[in-house]
């Protein structure tokens, strides 16, 4: 991970600088150029030296380090990103094509953090996520590290649905508004339900999909487990009659407790289901009640299934 910096950094800020303010000559022949670029390496690369070996060793040695070394790099590359999605959506919107901004910044972000934090993820069951008609996705939260597995699998056409307050974190909020994110004020049921009824009739308008995490809130735990789902997922697939898709990230406390300081290198399942049908379906309670307990049930087993083929194989091998 320390190479990938490194490099990141020294193509894309420290050499141009020194190209552009060491060039006093044009005159200067092919071998004095060569030199110079050299020297120019190997001035930003020494001074790195005394400090990549005790970060090498920490690496190795400490859970502790590994966790804030990840992380930062994580949150880093987090805010690059955020900057990089707000120019992404000016210039998309621009053009008026905003409908996929969301897709190839979550893909930009993975592609770039995944190899940086050592995380990589195999998806199970993607031909779910093709579809002629706009779903709506909904998906287990385990933490900001959700953000990973979102940028794996997030389809084009799509957009999220978060909490209002989110309309006003710098940078993020921007790039949810310019690219299509829907807000809903989880306080007042009156204002969310006419948000719904809009929303759907904006995904049937463009041909749009929302993505929700359906627990609303985070949960990362040792053993498999989802708090209870919030309605408003299923009251808009029901007011548009829309496919539900749940999507299911394993269980990775092993390898991130923000509590624990744990953050460690693996790979990780992703599975897709197959839809949760919403047609004849409508708004009254138990409706709703049974469309959730469908979509939580099978989540929940896939979620429990992912761990215990990952911990039950880990435990024949030590017997």
């Amino acid at each position: 991970m320390l190479w990938q910096w490194t490099l990141f950094l020294l193509l894309t800020v420290y050499m141009p600088y020194r190209l552009l303010t060491g060039s006093s000559s044009s005159s200067a022949s092919s071998s004095t150029s060569a030199l110079g670029l050299a020297s120019i390496t190997s001035s930003f690369i020494t001074p790195l030296l005394p400090l990549a070996l005790p970060i090498v060793l920490l690496n190795r040695m400490s859970s502790k380090f590994r966790y804030y070394y990840r992380f930062g790099l994580y949150c880093t590359t987090l805010g690059l990103t955020s900057v990089w999605a707000v120019l992404l959506s000016l210039a998309m919107s621009l053009a008026g094509n905003n409908s996929s901004i969301q897709h190839y910044v979550a893909r930009s972000f993975y592609y770039f953090a995944s190899p940086i934090v050592g995380w990589t993820l195999k998806v199970e069951g993607e031909e779910h996520l093709k579809t002629d008609r706009p779903v709506v996705l909904i998906g287990n939260h385990q933490s900001m590290i959700d953000i990973l597995y979102l940028g794996r699998i997030f389809p084009k056409r799509t957009s999220v649905m978060a909490k209002r307050e989110l309309k006003w974190t710098p940078f993020l909020g921007q790039f949810m508004s310019l690219s299509n994110a829907v807000f809903v004020d989880r306080k007042n049921r009156t204002d969310a339900l006419a948000t719904f009824a809009r929303a759907a009739q904006f995904m049937k308008s463009n041909r749009m999909n929302i993505f929700i995490f359906a627990e609303g809130t985070r949960t990362n735990r040792s053993e498999p487990s989802m708090l209870p789902f919030k309605k408003g997922a299923f009251h808009l697939a029901v007011q548009g009659q829309f496919d539900i898709v749940p999507i299911v990230m394993e269980n990775y406390h092993h390898l991130y407790d923000g509590r624990g300081k744990r953050f460690e290198k693996g790979e990780l399942t992703i599975r897709v289901l197959p839809p949760v049908k919403t047609q004849g379906k409508t708004s009254s309670h138990e409706d709703i009640e049974k469309l959730v307990e469908e979509a939580r049930s099978k989540m929940l087993a896939t979620l429990e299934e992912l761990h215990e083929k990952r911990h039950g194989a880990a435990k024949k091998r030590l017997e």
